[in-house]
């Protein structure tokens, strides 16, 4: 018994001595290959429970990787958390584009044509989030996805006609020009409401320029029906300046004279008819589909710009003085290129902004001129002029 008791008292000091000399000669502990627990140089178990507090894949006391399972969401053949390869020759055994060991894209070459998304046409992958084209070839150098420098919509549907790709594609001067033009072949307004503002200019004792005094225009006219009868009445207010001598005093006076004109199915028409007029044979001046358009030939406009907003585009150009009439189709006396502004909705033309300037002659300062002109396309109750 004594003999058994010294001989298991030797194995143990045997197997303690062994583990001491082990555990000396091991500077520092790694678990590599495998990552099982166990220190790969010395044998010693290192730890029962791994922790990870700098979220690094490996274990902080024995380096172990302790990412399991392993994630490659962006499907680059590495594990997100650990960067630890997954695999080093992918399979893809079931045709569906991606590793079945690792989840990595399978697929080489990618392909993205139809539709132009970024993602790749046969394994849905992901291929790339910034698109690069360095050949400008309009195909992404990376994912073979469709791409426009500047997208295109000629046919102005918010698609690019190039790329398919849903966009919003600002209209070019040019296309603006059309749009208008197609919008003022539609326009066939019920009410055409006009103002307009004179402003005439003088110098105060210290040259500073001020607005002496202003003249006004307006007109409103409407047409539909009254009785079942076409009718078209307009109204029109001006104010006229004239320049009478007051005691050997020039003097500028302001007289503001009222003009109606009326079209009555059957009738004809009559103008101011306050003053006793009455009806004569006469054609309907209500505005035809397409008549209020005014000469939109590009070569004759400067500085085109064309800015879209829903249901209120704008076109504004300038026109030299030599050409306002073959534009505007009517003479206007200006010292200045004539300022236009025309906005639709898309369909129709709903109003026009006209501005100049005329310089200083004889008895009259120098003026600004502003005509703003608005379309209504609504149903009009008609009141003839009493």
């Amino acid at each position: 018994m004594k003999k058994i008791i010294c001989l298991l008292l030797s194995l143990t000091l045997t197997v303690l001595s062994l583990a001491v000399l082990s555990s000396c000669g091991c500077d520092a502990h790694a678990d590599v290959a495998p990552a099982d627990g166990i220190c790969d140089v010395c044998g010693d178990e290192l730890c029962k429970v791994h922790v990870d507090a700098n979220t690094d894949g490996k274990c902080d006391e024995c380096t172990a990787e302790v990412c399991a399972p392993h994630v490659d969401a962006n499907l680059d053949g590495k594990c997100d958390k650990c960067t630890a390869s997954l695999c080093a020759t992918h399979t893809d055994a079931n045709n569906d584009g991606k590793c079945e060991t690792c989840g990595a894209l399978a697929c080489m070459p990618h392909a993205d044509l139809d539709p132009a998304d970024g993602t790749c046409d046969k394994c849905g992958g992901v291929l790339c989030t910034v698109h690069a084209d360095a050949d400008t070839n309009g195909i992404c150098d990376i994912c073979t996805a469709a791409v426009c420098v500047a997208h295109y919509d000629e046919e102005n549907d918010d698609v690019c006609d190039y790329c398919g790709a849903n966009v919003d594609v600002p209209r070019t001067p040019a296309q603006g020009i059309a749009d208008t033009v197609l919008c003022y072949a539609n326009s066939e307004p019920l009410m055409v409401q006009a103002n307009g503002t004179q402003n005439f200019y003088e110098y105060d004792e210290e040259g500073k320029e001020f607005v002496a005094y202003s003249l006004g225009f307006d007109s409103t006219l409407k047409t539909g029906k009254l009785n079942n009868l076409v009718a078209t009445v307009e109204v029109i207010h001006r104010e006229v300046l004239d320049i009478v001598d007051a005691n050997g005093k020039k003097k500028p006076v302001i007289t503001t004279y009222t003009i109606t004109d009326e079209f009555l199915q059957g009738y004809g028409r009559r103008r101011n008819a306050a003053d006793g007029n009455t009806w004569v044979s006469g054609p309907n001046f209500a505005p035809a589909k397409g008549s209020i358009a005014i000469n939109l030939d590009e070569s004759l406009l400067q500085n085109v710009t064309y800015v879209e907003a829903p249901y209120n585009n704008v076109l504004t150009f300038r026109v030299a003085k030599e050409n306002v009439e073959e534009v505007l189709g009517t003479a206007i006396t200006t010292d200045s290129a004539v300022t236009v502004s025309i906005t639709n909705d898309g369909a129709v033309v709903t109003g026009i902004t006209i501005s100049y300037g005329i310089k200083a002659t004889g008895n009259f300062p120098k003026c600004l001129v502003t005509y703003e002109v608005k379309y209504d396309y609504s149903v009009q109750r008609i009141d003839l002029v009493a």
